[in-house]
């Protein structure tokens, strides 16, 4: 039988080695381009704070008479699971599944603006999206943003006016679903941060897990990002933003450290990487990806609402309006066989692509194929099938142009 390996891959191999080392800004390709709004049958409209877990997409789309939930899985444009609360009073700025024993069981929802005030409550899903359970937050804050701490802790960012610059923690009780104030910290279970106007996300560390990461949010004017000390609650100044542009919902929006980089995701003003000393200390400046970057990549030029990178490093995903959440990497490829035929297919959305072809990996050599072949959308996948010719045959999508 013949051997059929694919890769699918933006310039060679040796970039999917080294484990969360970041792609290079001209590494960036879309990997796929999902339409939540289309997915739950609603108007589309602003999605925020998509996350990475367990090599799943959990994303949001917000605003009254809009709003939803999904699950899809990395690089896939078809949701395994999707929740249409527009009829709801409910609004989800943050998904997350449970940790722990409860990761294939539950998913956890934040708050967010509802007509007439705000969700004083955070709400358990099942895993495929049905009964729905709420339980009040202590205070009745508004959870805008928020990050496992570990299997049953939550930190969280505020909506509530007046309170957006503090950052709780709440212990998390998933049967029965309650939720409770986590004193580590203080009797309060809050912490009064150095943020001035408002803090959009707060992601706790990767390589530097004892702490967690955020910035000052809705500031054009050199907003500043921080590091807190997850035992202690001690914040510590970490790095400036520079100036930057925008206007609306915009600014500062996620810091994510992921394998020792620290990621400062803005709206209008692409994302910044670094290499990281230490927990609290920026090491070397490695580049931006410029808005322009990302705009080119995704076909789209307005602001992008949050922000996660993959555990690999090597997949990156943004929120953004109209609907849109764009995944960048590598673009997935499948294969089949069909009698005598090899069928590859890859997400619509991803058009910017030609396929090549090598018969052996060592070396490689891979080469267009000439002509391409007829490619045929079907369940929003880009398909085209090519005849067996003998011998094993390996085949990649290649950036073009």
């Amino acid at each position: 039988m013949n051997r059929l390996l694919v890769y699918a891959c933006l310039t060679c191999f040796s970039s999917f080695i080294v484990r969360a080392q970041p792609l290079m800004p001209d590494q960036l390709q879309l990997r796929v381009a999902i339409q939540i709004g289309d997915d739950l049958g609603i108007p589309r409209n602003t999605t925020y704070n998509p996350r990475y877990f367990d090599g799943k997409l959990y994303l949001v789309q917000i605003n009254a008479g809009s709003t939803g939930i999904g699950r899809y899985r990395s690089g896939y444009p078809a949701p395994e699971v999707v929740v249409d609360n527009s009829i709801e009073p409910i609004e989800h700025r943050t998904l997350a599944p449970f940790r722990g024993q409860y990761r294939d069981k539950y998913i956890l929802g934040g708050g967010g603006a509802k007509t007439g005030g705000v969700t004083t409550t955070m709400s358990r899903y099942d895993a495929d999206g049905g009964n729905r359970v709420d339980a009040e937050t202590p205070d009745s804050v508004c959870v805008e943003g928020f990050d496992w701490v570990d299997e049953d802790t939550v930190i969280c960012t505020v909506y509530t006016s007046g309170l957006r610059t503090r950052l709780y923690m709440f212990d998390v009780q998933a049967e029965p679903f309650a939720l409770q104030r986590n004193t580590t910290w203080n009797p309060q279970g809050y912490v009064a941060t150095s943020a001035t106007t408002r803090i959009r996300n707060v992601r706790v560390g990767d390589t530097f897990k004892g702490y967690a990461y955020y910035g000052d949010a809705g500031l054009n004017d050199e907003p500043k990002f921080f590091a807190l000390n997850l035992a202690t609650g001690q914040e510590t100044l970490v790095g400036s933003a520079g100036q930057l542009t925008g206007s609306g919902s915009f600014g500062l929006w996620t810091v994510v450290e992921r394998g020792g980089y620290l990621y400062v995701q803005t709206t209008d003003n692409g994302i910044q990487v670094y290499k990281m000393q230490d927990a609290t200390t920026l090491g070397p400046w490695q580049f931006d990806y410029t808005k322009y970057d990302l705009d080119l990549v995704t076909g789209y030029s307005g602001q992008y609402y949050g922000f996660d990178v993959g555990s690999d490093g090597k997949t990156m995903v943004l929120g953004a309006a109209q609907g849109f959440v764009f995944e960048l990497g590598a673009p997935v490829l499948n294969i089949a066989r069909a009698g005598t035929d090899v069928v590859l297919s890859w997400p619509e959305s991803v058009t910017a692509v030609l396929l090549q072809a090598s018969p052996t990996l060592s070396p490689p050599a891979f080469a267009d194929l000439d002509p391409q072949p007829e490619m045929v959308v079907s369940d929003r996948m880009n398909t085209v099938t090519i005849p067996i010719s003998g011998g094993q045959m390996y085949y990649r999508l290649q950036r073009y142009p």
